[in-house]
Order: structure tokens, then C-alpha cells, then sequence
């Protein structure tokens, strides 16, 4: 099992949390392996999932970006990739903080972790 130390900062606050969730759902531009292996800094090969009851939608900020929110009865295609903690330190400064991480079991059954919009009221 390979256990993964998760960081956010909420209201000034780091918080901590350890996770056994070592797979990243990727909706956007994540897909591209040329954009994946530009921010992972290697080649990671991903497998088609796809996440029921989300939506894509436009990012409310990055409006050129997409999201995913949760909407009962719709489903995302993706693709889902195993992660280190060097992955996760890269993909989250990729996302930068208008986007967190939230755990999600895929349609596959596995579960992973998804970048959600943050929400900047904290």
C-alpha cells in the first residue's frame, strides 16, 4: 500500500492528510500526453474511466478551462493515472489553488482522486 501525504491551506491553515489513493481522474487538458509528461516531468500512461453523476462545465476563473461538478445522471470521460507524491507536488502546482483535490470512485471501481474547483470562499 502506498500511502500519500495530501497539503492544502485552508484560511492560513496547512492541513495535512494521508491518503492510499495513489490515481489521478483526468478530464481536461491532463489527457494529452504531451501536456502529462510536461508537467510530470516524465511519461505516465493513463487508462479510459469515466466518472459518473459529474458534468463537465467552464471553470468559473479560468473560463477557459473545464471543471467538474457534481450533477446526478451525467458521466465524464477521462483517464485515470497512478501518482507519486513528486507527481502530486507537479500536478498541484499545475492546477494552481483554483483547483483541489477531491476523492471519487470511478466507474472502473477504482478509486481517485479528481481536481475540483476550489472554492474561494474557503
Amino acid at each position: 500500500m502506498i500511502w500519500i501525504c495530501v497539503c492544502y491551506v485552508r484560511a492560513g491553515y496547512l492541513i495535512l492528510k494521508m491518503t492510499d489513493t495513489p490515481f489521478i481522474f483526468a478530464y481536461g487538458t491532463l489527457m494529452d500526453d504531451s501536456v502529462r509528461t510536461s508537467v510530470l516531468g516524465k511519461e505516465i500512461t493513463g487508462k479510459n474511466d469515466s466518472l459518473s453523476n459529474f458534468r463537465l462545465k467552464k471553470h468559473s476563473v479560468l473560463t477557459s478551462y473545464p471543471v467538474v461538478e457534481k450533477d446526478e445522471g451525467n458521466n465524464v470521460k477521462g483517464i485515470v493515472f497512478e501518482v507519486d507524491n513528486n507527481d502530486l507536488i507537479n500536478l498541484d502546482r499545475y492546477e494552481s489553488n483554483y483547483y483541489r483535490r477531491e476523492i471519487v470512485t470511478l466507474d472502473s471501481g477504482v478509486k481517485s482522486m479528481v481536481y475540483i474547483e476550489n472554492d474561494p470562499k474557503g
